[in-house]
């Protein structure tokens, strides 16, 4: 069976000849999520953006809607996410390279270590169960801000920690501060540009999410054959703290 879609699917059965054909009209209404992305044959009267482009979702008439924003207003906006992704992936990734030296310092065994990052990254997906109805209702900027600097105490916390509780512990309270890297920021680009722009946003987005996390074990490696594995995490909650300061004053709600 061979099936071509233009405005409609015909169905060709081999063997049949053309005037048995089934064709049937598409019905793309029907189709759950389903927006106008290019609308050529002008089938919709929504807002374009002065092409055939349609502007979904559609923009409000109030300047301070994110869709009205200008370029460079949502452009900062989108660095601020990507500064915030990349803090929080640093933070989260950077001790990958040097828990044996945690280990023999600490004397806190390899299996516990690995299970604090497991239960990190399980807390990681958790707590957006409670952060993610907190941002959505009292306003995204302050999560971000708590997460950044929870993340920075923790960073700075984990030179401290002795014993395996304590490392458990500071591994799921990290996890749950920093769930807005799984699933807020989605939503900050979602509310900032179109539909037609989303892809590229969510990709580089997700270029500096999982590059923080390959980019921040390699250098951890340098930076403990010269300073230590204390001085990585120092340099994780400077990198962090300083993110959390031009987050403060740049990144808009």
């Amino acid at each position: 069976m061979q099936v071509r879609c233009r405005q409609y699917f015909i169905f060709h059965l081999e063997g049949l000849p053309a005037s048995l054909y089934i064709m049937h009209d598409i019905d793309d209404s029907v189709v759950p999520g389903s927006v106008y992305l290019v609308d050529v044959q002008e089938k919709t009267t929504v807002v374009h953006a002065g092409n055939d482009i349609v502007l979904s979702p559609t923009p409000s008439s109030d300047i301070n809607d994110p869709l009205n924003w200008s370029r460079g207003r949502k452009l900062l906006q989108i660095v601020c996410v990507m500064i915030y992704t990349s803090a929080i992936g640093i933070g989260t990734t950077v001790l990958y390279s040097i828990l044996q030296p945690i280990s023999n310092d600490t004397g806190i065994p390899l299996a516990t270590l690995n299970a604090g990052t497991g239960y990190m990254f399980l807390f990681l997906g958790w707590g957006a169960l409670i952060n993610q109805p907190l941002a959505l209702t009292f306003g995204k900027r302050g999560i971000y801000l708590i997460s950044i600097l929870g993340n920075t105490a923790i960073c700075l916390l984990t030179p401290y920690i002795k014993t395996e509780g304590q490392w458990i512990a500071s591994k799921i309270v990290q996890g749950y501060l920093c769930t807005p890297v799984e699933s807020l920021c989605e939503v900050s680009i979602a509310d900032t540009f179109f539909a037609h722009e989303r892809g590229t946003y969510i990709g580089i987005y997700t270029l500096f999410l999982f590059g923080s996390n390959y980019f921040a074990p390699l250098i951890a490696g340098f930076i403990y054959d010269g300073q230590g594995w204390h001085w990585v995490m120092y340099w994780a909650a400077i990198i962090n703290f300083g993110s959390l300061i031009v987050l403060f004053f740049f990144m808009e709600e």
